[in-house]
């Protein structure tokens, strides 16, 4: 079982809520809490019928946990914390499975090779007596009385084990991490925190506990990172007088694009350097994207000239020179040397809609290839695999959602009335925002519309308007955050818990507006005492 210093680290990772005497079993018993309907007793017939005093006392306990969880905040983080651990951890597993194949059926056909090719024995005999002197040992064995074992004995027995598995499997997990983490350089892993040019320190996290989050107060435009769970946050960095926009996190998740512009320069910046640019142009510029599946290697910014390749590695850059017909491109996506475009009405568009294509950028002689068969596709976005592009077709609605190759085959239609599509599950299916009067549902799509799951029932209850945009789904699908605007144009933003449906808001500074979640990250707020 879990110790007082296991307990006590959880409990001071949430100590911006108030204290509650009951956290430290809501911890010990996690796992039976976190179970939907779990019965402390619904193993009892398996058992013994003799309990020690010590059994019954558990169970009223965790019968008692039952009944206080739901009216403590305290207990619910700590719960909530544990399930995006043990998702982040299975999640990771369903991975490394797809990436390794299994060896059993390669050792089970090994195996009976063998046993095909060995020669069969001239003594049936022996192997009926051998059958016979198994059968009649294993009668004796019955027939012998056993000692009673008594359940709490078995259970220490059974958590103990328990526990060193997933000791052994966090080590594991946090092993791979590091190593993943590891090419991204020593800016990146030095004391395993990172601090910006205000002093703010950010340490980092093994999971995608926290969110970006935006807003302007008194004139001030601010970058934070929340923990929604708890409500701790730090300030990334601010502005006055000048236009501020986060472009999104990394895959890391351990930085930060975003870029600036005062009337006369746009700078672009990649937290935790705040003081340093990486790529300045005069003018206004616009949004900016992380490659993906190369460890953050390059950034690519539509500049408003053109588009720039940031090498974060070799610290260098170009503008990209396009062959037609990418006369005022947009950039999307990048991944596997290709880029993914869209032609843009002007340089400052925000992005619409337009053709898609495809261009790739290690072949100097080739040509961008359409890939959506849409003339106006939105919402785009790029599978975990980077195999599938889905999209709305802007002809058709907003609600049909299609699917293509990244070649640009196989184009197809998913469903006439799926949604905007918010973000994937830990299966990389995929999650959608559903409207179904009077609520906007959040619904895990299945291999046929039978198999669509609703994981929320109503998104926001009350609010007036509520934009896919304006929604953030945590890696692996167990969360999400959402900026909702309810009557007086008031802006609220809303932490759901997506195994258990579980909402709450996520408490703002009083007259804060233009709200905006950006994505999540695997930083955690730590304010700086100054």
């Amino acid at each position: 079982m879990k110790n007082q210093d296991d307990s006590q680290h959880h409990l001071n990772s949430h100590s911006q809520l108030p204290d509650c005497p009951l956290s430290t079993q809501c911890l010990l018993y996690a796992d039976m809490l976190n179970s939907p309907g779990g019965d402390s007793q619904g193993n009892q017939d398996s058992w013994s019928t003799i309990r020690d005093d010590r059994d019954v006392r558990e169970e009223r306990l965790i019968e008692q946990l039952r009944a206080h969880v739901p009216t403590c905040p305290t207990c619910r983080a700590i719960l909530a914390e544990v399930r995006s651990q043990r998702e982040a951890i299975r999640s990771t597993l369903q991975v490394g499975e797809r990436e390794v194949p299994s060896t059993a059926p390669r050792i089970i056909a090994a195996i009976r090779q063998e046993s095909a090719a060995a020669p069969r024995t001239p003594y049936p005999s022996l192997r009926q007596e051998h059958s016979q002197r198994v059968s009649s040992i294993q009668s004796r064995i019955v027939e012998t009385p056993m000692p009673e074992r008594r359940r709490g004995r078995w259970m220490e027995f059974l958590s103990i084990a328990v526990a060193a598995a997933l000791v052994l499997l966090t080590i594991g997990v946090l092993g791979r991490f590091v190593m993943l983490n590891g090419s991204m350089g020593a800016a990146n892993s030095a004391a395993g925190s990172t601090s910006n040019g205000s002093g703010t320190s950010q340490t980092q996290s093994a999971s995608w506990s926290s969110v970006i989050v935006t807003y302007t107060l008194n004139g001030t435009s601010f970058i934070t990172n929340y923990n929604p769970l708890s409500g701790q946050h730090a300030e990334l960095a601010a502005f006055t007088h000048a236009q501020v926009a986060v472009d999104g996190v990394a895959h890391s998740g351990i930085q930060v694009l975003y870029h600036v512009y005062d009337g006369s320069q746009t700078r672009y910046y990649v937290y935790p350097d705040t003081q340093k640019p990486v790529y300045t142009i005069t003018g206004q510029g616009n949004f900016a994207i992380w490659s993906s599946g190369d460890n953050d290697h390059y950034l690519f910014i539509n500049t408003g000239q053109g588009i720039a390749q940031i090498d974060m590695v070799a610290h260098s850059s170009h503008l990209l020179s396009l062959p037609k017909p990418a006369t005022s491109p947009m950039a999307l996506f990048y991944r596997d040397n290709y880029l993914y475009f869209v032609q843009a009405p002007n340089p400052l568009a925000s992005y619409s809609s337009g053709i898609l294509y495809r261009l790739n950028l290690q072949d100097n002689q080739s040509n961008p290839t359409q890939v959506t068969p849409c003339s106006h596709p939105t919402n785009p976005w790029l599978s975990p695999s980077g195999s599938t592009i889905y999209y709305n077709c802007g002809s058709q609605g907003q609600n049909a959602l299609y699917a293509v190759n990244v070649d640009g085959t196989n184009a197809h239609l998913l469903r006439t009335d799926a949604g905007p599509l918010i973000g994937y599950a830990s299966d990389y299916s995929l999650i959608v925002l559903r409207v179904n009067e009077p609520h906007l549902q959040v619904v895990q799509l299945g291999a046929s519309t039978q198999q669509d799951r609703v994981i929320l029932p109503d998104i926001a209850s009350g609010a007036s308007s509520v934009q896919a945009s304006d929604i953030a789904v945590a890696p692996y699908g167990y969360a999400l955050v959402t900026k909702a605007t309810y009557a007086n144009n008031v802006e609220k933003l809303l932490y759901s818990d997506l195994m258990t449906q579980d909402t709450q808001q996520v408490p703002l500074p009083v007259g804060v507006h233009d709200v905006h979640a950006i994505g999540w990250d695997k930083l955690i707020p730590t304010p700086s005492a100054g």
